[in-house]
């Protein structure tokens, strides 16, 4: 092996290692992608356990009337609205006048909204 040769095997591992680290780098940056994905869909799904849950409470726990409940649940801050009745022929029934119920849901870090669901409730006659 001559001196030239054993340059040519040098350029070689060298190129071979910068192949093996940039294979490596897309690697790491591919999982943790996956991994972030992962979190934000985690936390999407806790949001919408926590909206279904305040959602079902309207009209149980507390009263279809119109006005605004906030609260915090775990890492989450929940947010129920419920508009004035909506005036339509069905607000003549004795069933009682619907009402829009908007519940939001988002961190209790702050930021923007993770989910919102948006019904109809039924408000009792009066």
């Amino acid at each position: 092996m001559t001196s030239r040769d054993s340059g040519t095997v040098f350029i070689e591992a060298l190129v071979s290692t910068a192949v093996v680290a940039t294979v490596l780098a897309a690697l790491f940056a591919a999982l943790q992608s996956a991994a972030l994905h992962h979190r934000q869909i985690a936390e999407r799904r806790e949001a919408l356990l926590v909206a279904q849950s305040e959602l079902a409470s309207v009209g149980t726990a507390f009263p279809v009337t119109p006005g605004a409940l906030e609260g915090v649940d775990g890492d989450m801050r929940w947010r129920v609205r419920i508009d004035p009745p909506i005036e339509t022929p069905l607000a003549l029934s004795r069933a009682g006048a619907p009402s829009e119920v908007t519940v939001s849901v988002g961190p209790a870090s702050g930021g923007t909204d993770l989910v919102v669901l948006r019904t109809l409730r039924l408000a009792e006659s009066q």
